[in-house]
């Protein structure tokens, strides 16, 4: 077992604490600007939001993917955006070169002969198996309180009142999904990892990257083809779509700006949840109900049993219980329940009628994107840098 770094979780919370301090010392390095914290302030987002930090996704429609030629397998199904491909073909020849020329070690296992472990990972598969996993828990907690319902407006009763208790630990919405540390950022399109070491073992990382001969020439190389170098995981590189170098890859395919690639290839989160939303409240109402049940009520002075069945729907039916209106405002609740934000219940009820009112009178998706822009505010999520030093200071009084 490492004295200084994390090689397992067999270690308790004190100790694993103080190895992380000690390897986040280590690996930092002020000489080398890519060398990112994506677990530290508005990184953490980064490829997740926009630049109102509002939830997008990878839209593989808009924004092409393109395999990595120099997978570590034989499978085709290692992929990234396509101009990442590319950044990351003229890196690994970079290094092909570098190694022919005897600049660097021929005897790290990573770092001489870059080759793809893991890059694209499609956020909606992703977010739909979290949510199936979910709603089964969900539906798990209707059991375990004994919640029956005969009809699909029952069912709505129950899930209003279940949903403080439910969304207290884990996001139900694809937009807070994507904000938050269940979504990695593989998702992004943009990342692209060169190795296959466990996450946790520090060791690993400070031995076959950080102490690598080839370490300080891999993080030019990645700065002078436009990827950042993840800090926490040195072996998971990423387009850093803000520089200049990573629009020369990109135009070729008619992104010429930090703006076109985020506007074109991406698209808003919350459009692509409430598309589904009926769907998924038809998949939950179907997963927590009781097809029949037993009933007792009182008649004439007689205790007798009913057997009551709930009531079968598709969603043609559900569309007619389910107004805009009514949908609207269950999914505002939600979102102002699982994001962190300041707004009490004045505030909250001024902002929801005034995005009906846009949704109406405008565009379901002008209303929807308005409320996106005022609950994601930037600076107060947990992981920001505001929040992180106002917990700071809090502590230290």
């Amino acid at each position: 077992m490492s004295t200084f770094y994390i090689e397992n979780f067999k270690d308790n919370t004190k100790k694993i604490f103080r190895k992380r301090l000690i390897y986040s010392f280590k690996s930092t390095n002020p000489d080398y600007k890519n060398l990112v914290n994506f677990s530290f302030g508005e990184k953490l987002l980064y490829g997740r939001v926009s630049r109102m930090f509002v939830p997008i996704y990878f839209d593989s429609k808009s924004l092409n993917l393109k395999n990595i030629g120099r997978s570590s397998t034989s499978e085709d199904n290692t992929v990234a955006a396509n101009f990442v491909v590319d950044m990351f073909s003229d890196l690994s020849r970079q290094f092909d070169k570098s190694l022919a020329l005897g600049k660097i070690s021929a005897d790290d296992p990573f770092l001489s002969n870059l080759r793809a472990y893991k890059a694209f990972s499609d956020p909606k598969q992703l977010y739909n198996s979290h949510l199936e996993n979910y709603m089964q828990a969900i539906a798990k907690e209707f059991k375990r309180q004994k919640l029956k319902f005969k009809d699909f407006h029952e069912f709505m009763t129950h899930f209003e009142n279940l949903i403080p208790v439910v969304l207290s630990k884990f996001p139900f919405t694809f937009s807070a999904y994507m904000k938050s540390g269940y979504c990695p950022i593989n998702a992004s399109g943009l990342a692209v990892e060169i190795a296959d070491i466990d996450y946790f073992n520090d060791q690993e990382k400070i031995d076959k990257f950080i102490n690598s001969p080839n370490w300080k020439f891999y993080l030019n190389a990645c700065n002078s083809y436009g990827f950042m170098v993840d800090k926490n995981l040195p072996w998971r590189i990423v387009a850093d779509i803000g520089s200049q170098g990573i629009l020369n890859y990109s135009s070729v395919y008619g992104f010429n700006t930090t703006d076109s690639i985020i506007g074109v290839g991406y698209s808003m989160a919350h459009s692509f949840f409430f598309n589904n939303f009926k769907f998924y409240l038809l998949r939950l109402y179907n997963l927590a109900r009781s097809r029949s049940y037993r009933i007792t009520e009182e008649c004439n002075g007689r205790t007798i049993t009913k057997i009551v069945k709930s009531k079968n729907y598709n969603i043609e039916e559900i569309e007619e219980i389910l107004t805009q209106e009514r949908l609207l405002k269950l999914y505002f609740k939600i979102r102002f329940l699982e994001d962190e934000n300041n707004f009490d219940s004045s505030s909250q009820n001024r902002i929801v009628n005034d995005c009906l009112g846009i949704s109406k009178f405008k565009s379901l998706s002008a209303g929807l994107t308005r409320f996106e822009s005022i609950v994601n505010k930037p600076f107060d999520y947990r992981g920001s840098l505001s929040y992180i030093n106002t917990h700071l200071k809090a502590r230290m009084e």
